[in-house]
């Protein structure tokens, strides 16, 4: 994405590479838990364009663990980062991505939260953002695994490999966050982050673009020349009659699911 005074311009969808010429060992740059589960790390593989590839992003951000807080405005005309939202705990899926922003030049990603929920590997994705530590926001999902870890009875396999430490990263995420002083980032809506906000859902659980009158509602009040959502895992791009525009990446560890709805 590049954005600007007023003026924003959305990218092609960034590809998932998996050829394997590019897969090397990887290794987390700065994770505080570096030294944990090294046996597991090392038996897999990640591309090698991943290590090192964002080491400013947590200082930029304001902490080394990944905290979202808001990060240094900037100065230039221009500013030139990706987007990423609904991992769901696909490791593989977001060392590939990662890969793909490294080779375009990119340095700073945002995160649109739903981070680690579902089957595959929640501990591992929790371990790598943190050690990239990117402006990131919670999803209805995090707000979930929160709760259910905090009451301690959860069945599920996702919260219950989950240690303190990623509970607190996901804790200390903001709902919405206002990303270099002209972007603003939110997982559903801007009020709601269970929203589908640029799709309505129909009674028979079908999902099909929203009016733009409803989704400007929604957008009253956000002076941001850009606005990022998640959550539904449909990429999708609007303009509203301002000019602003609202942009959401789908989703990088999830394109596909059966949910209620939809």
């Amino acid at each position: 994405l590049l954005s600007g005074p007023r003026k924003s311009y959305a990218s092609a969808s960034l590809s998932l590479h998996s050829d394997s010429e590019h897969w090397r060992p990887f290794s987390f740059p700065h994770c505080p838990h570096q030294g944990r589960h090294a046996s597991v790390r090392t038996k897999r593989r990640f591309d090698h364009q991943l290590a090192g590839a964002f080491p400013n992003a947590a200082k930029a951000n304001g902490s080394s663990h990944g905290h979202a807080l808001p990060a240094v405005p900037r100065t230039e005309a221009f500013m030139r980062f990706a987007a990423i939202a609904d991992i769901h705990g696909n490791s593989d899926a977001l060392a590939a991505m990662l890969a793909d922003i490294a080779s375009r030049g990119i340095d700073d990603v945002v995160n649109l939260g739903d981070h680690l929920s579902g089957p595959l590997e929640p501990v591992r994705t929790a371990e790598m953002l943190m050690a990239c530590g990117f402006a990131s926001i919670r999803g209805d999902q995090d707000r979930h695994m929160i709760d259910l870890h905090r009451a301690g009875d959860s069945s599920r396999r996702d919260v219950r490999a989950l240690e303190q430490a990623h509970i607190d990263w996901l804790a200390a995420q903001p709902a919405t966050l206002i990303y270099r002083d002209d972007v603003f980032l939110c997982h559903g809506a801007p009020d709601d982050d269970a929203a589908f906000w640029l799709e309505e859902v129909m009674a028979d659980g079908t999902v099909r673009p929203n009016s733009l009158a409803r989704i400007a509602a929604r957008a009253d009040g956000i002076d941001a020349s850009l606005i990022l959502c998640g959550h539904s895992h449909v990429p999708r791009v609007g303009r509203l009659h301002d000019g602003r525009l609202i942009v959401n990446p789908g989703s990088v560890g999830l394109a596909g699911y059966r949910g209620r709805p939809p």
